[in-house]
């Protein structure tokens, strides 16, 4: 049950590592940035959420990338088709 687990965490440790290295670790806080980093943030955590759902470990690694790219591509829709629209 540890494997899940430890898919889980490194998910979510890419997904700051990720945010920290897209700002510059808050060297560059300019409004893309942050944005993309907050992107790249969540799809750690979707990621991380998804692998957390699995039993086996090639399950967990399975559904956190699922997770993740369906997080990647629902943010990546929302803001470039929806948002404008409002």
């Amino acid at each position: 049950m540890n494997g899940p687990r430890i898919v889980s965490i490194i998910f979510a440790a890419l997904g700051l590592l990720g945010f920290l290295l897209i700002t510059g670790f808050f060297s560059n806080t300019s409004e893309t940035a942050l944005v993309n980093g907050f992107f790249v943030l969540l799809m750690g955590v979707a990621g991380a959420l998804g692998a957390m759902m699995a039993r086996g470990v090639g399950k967990a690694v399975a559904l956190a990338l699922l997770f993740s790219v369906l997080c990647g591509l629902a943010l990546t829709v929302f803001f470039q088709v929806i948002w404008p629209m409002l």
